[in-house]
């Protein structure tokens, strides 16, 4: 609810500024209409640097809805293992597409993960906003293929959805573990969806640790009932980055319990590496549909033996 707040908040405040100008504008075309000239008003300092600074709030208001959320990253990152002599399988993750009442990424999105090439995709949860996206969710995800399977969990968005994953190729793996080999690299995937925190332990104590463990949760909340458990490399999304971002301070809010420590990207954590992925799409309800220095995200990940 919290997070909802904010975003209204910044909605309204920029709405604020944007009537802010347009009076200021009206009063100084009306003032030029009657010839009477600038007034002196519109000429003070500290008229003109409160004009400048509106100037700049609707320009990154109008960037963030109509430029960044179209603007898709994709990051690439190398995992070593030394539970492998030789190989590589390759991982493309997928994860907050909040899927609305119309396309914004989607085609791009199943293009970008053709030219990828990847061995397994992977969905960390959140699919749709309204339940009208639900069927370009599941139209984007049914038209993208990899040779060793496609593999998804449920996000908070997402436990209504039971047909969620009906139609697109895409496995739910909730609680279990499948074994996926390749060229003699032996990967152990393991997911939860949102709602089944409490069988984390039930779900990954069997889990071969001679064998590389990839993990996917919708969120980094996880972290700590893995410390003892079978996990290298774990896979999550859900605080979109922040979505709003500050330059140099980064995300105004993560959606966290650990609020910006896992803000996103990738971090160390005790034996495993974590990965938190900024997502594609942005908050529902309404939440307006801004991304602001935190462009939208598709994760590579290349697991590879050590030497």
């Amino acid at each position: 609810m919290f997070h909802k707040l904010v975003f209204l908040f910044l909605s309204a405040f920029c709405l604020g500024l944007f009537l802010f100008e347009l009076l200021f504008v009206g009063l100084l075309i009306k003032s030029l209409l009657k010839k009477q000239g600038i007034p002196k008003f519109f000429m003070r300092r500290s008229v003109m640097m409160i004009h400048g600074v509106v100037i700049i709030g609707i320009f990154c208001f109008l960037y963030g809805w109509f430029i960044e959320p179209y603007r898709l990253e994709i990051t690439h990152h190398v995992i070593p293992t030394e539970k492998w002599s030789e190989g590589r399988i390759r991982v493309v993750q997928i994860s907050d597409l909040h899927c609305d009442y119309r396309k914004r990424l989607e085609d791009d999105l199943v293009l970008a993960v053709e030219e990828l090439n990847p061995d397994i995709i992977v969905f960390t949860g959140d699919g749709t906003n309204p339940p009208h996206g639900l069927k370009i969710f599941q139209e984007t995800l049914a038209k993208m293929d990899s040779p060793l399977g496609k593999y998804g969990i449920k996000g908070n968005w997402d436990m209504n959805r039971p047909q969620l994953f009906n139609g697109t190729g895409f496995e739910e793996i909730n609680g279990r573990t499948i074994l996926i080999e390749k060229d003699g690299c032996r990967l152990q995937l393991t997911g939860l969806r949102y709602d089944n925190t409490g069988n984390v332990w039930k779900a990954l104590h069997r889990v071969p640790r001679e064998d590389f463990s990839l993990f996917l949760y919708h969120t980094p909340d996880l972290l700590g009932y893995l410390a003892d458990l079978p996990v290298d490399l774990y896979l999550c999304g859900h605080t979109h980055g922040g979505q709003v971002c500050i330059p140099g301070y980064g995300a105004v809010i993560t959606f966290s319990r650990f609020g910006k420590t896992y803000e996103s990207g990738q971090y160390k954590v005790g034996n495993f590496d974590l990965y938190v992925n900024r997502g594609m799409g942005m908050e529902g309800g309404v939440a307006p549909r801004i991304r602001f220095w935190c462009r939208p995200e598709l994760a590579v990940f290349d697991i590879v033996a050590a030497d």
